[in-house]
């Protein structure tokens, strides 16, 4: 096998969060309510087709201006009901509060029937929608030199297929003669990484190639240099031994002097503690998420205990194992 490649998680983790934000936006922009009310007297008010209050019960219609988060000012339209009971229907803006408040106090004055929407701001739309097509491109960026490939040869010895693979889904397949082949060779290079930060150098990459008895060229295993060090010295060793092919000291060397990666143990102790508070608040998040999928809870209600409980331990927990399982001894790439 050849690789797993590196995998760059600054870019991933960027990827992660547009997707979060692009759902986070989505799901604002698909909440709304319909409220509908027949003309009939005795008739009930539904919201999402959900009975709430009857219509003979409804006193007054206004709406108030409340403010939000950074001085944000929502409209609230709100029923006032017999006994002192009102019914808040969801923020909107301003002037759709007013609008729809006269349009509601004209079908209750006329007896007609009551058909209103209310609706988050249509912005949500555009931002969700960014933030979807953002995460899909820096995904796309981030996994492109990632995943590893098999290289395996055929049973008459004629043949080399080099297939790739990324999380176990293949991604294609190549064939290279094997007839002549004199050595391997690991062909490298630096390069400044996309999406590179100010003070992030140039970082090694390599690919394999197969050099052939009476040929001056050799032959690229891929078409594209993928990232690492080690890794590449040790597929070229096994490259080698199935192909009987001539050792390469200077690469052998090379590999022999690159350490065991290893994480101390004080640094580890920080990044379980990093782990624990990023896992908590990733668990949180995923948490509230689902729980307003599911109609749970809403974005700008209050947060109550049992959703702290139920996304932060396990958060926690899974941040802290995943920081101990990434830093321990491991061999070089």
């Amino acid at each position: 096998m050849w690789g797993p490649f590196p995998a760059r998680w600054g870019v991933l983790g960027s990827a992660f969060a547009a997707l979060f934000l692009g759902i986070v936006f989505s799901l604002f922009a698909l909440h709304h309510q319909h409220l509908q009310c027949a003309a009939d007297p005795v008739a009930m008010c539904t919201v999402n087709e959900r009975a709430v209050f009857a219509r003979t019960s409804i006193q007054r219609v206004d709406f108030a201006i409340e403010k939000g988060s950074k001085n944000s000012t929502f409209g609230v339209v709100t029923f006032t009901l017999g006994g002192n009971a009102t019914y808040k229907m969801m923020r909107v803006t301003p002037d759709e509060a007013r609008a729809a408040t006269h349009t509601i106090q004209d079908d209750l004055r006329l007896d007609t029937p009551i058909d209103v929407d209310f609706h988050e701001a249509r912005l949500f739309i555009v931002v969700g929608f960014v933030g979807l097509i953002g995460s899909i491109v820096l995904a796309i960026m981030g996994l492109s030199r990632m995943g590893h490939f098999d290289l395996t040869v055929s049973p008459d010895g004629q043949t080399l297929r080099v297939r790739r693979s990324l999380f176990a889904f293949p991604l294609g397949t190549r064939e290279l003669p094997l007839s002549r082949v004199a050595s391997v060779i690991v062909e490298r290079k630096t390069v400044k990484p996309a999406l590179a930060s100010r003070n992030e150098g140039e970082v090694p990459v390599a690919r394999l190639r197969l050099a052939y008895r009476g040929r001056e060229d050799s032959e690229p295993l891929t078409e594209i240099f993928f990232p690492g060090h080690a890794l590449h010295y040790r597929a070229a060793f096994a490259l080698r031994r199935a192909l009987d092919a001539p050792p390469d000291e200077r690469d052998d060397a090379e590999l022999a002097k690159i350490p065991m990666r290893t994480t101390p143990w004080s640094q580890r102790i920080g990044f379980a503690w990093a782990g624990l508070t990023t896992g908590s608040l990733v668990g949180l998040m995923l948490f509230g998420l689902s729980m307003f999928a599911a109609g749970r809870i809403h974005p700008r209600d209050n947060l109550e205990g049992w959703i702290f409980l139920g996304g932060m331990i396990p958060g926690a927990i899974g941040g802290v194992a995943l920081v101990l399982h990434a830093t321990r001894t491991r061999l070089p790439r």
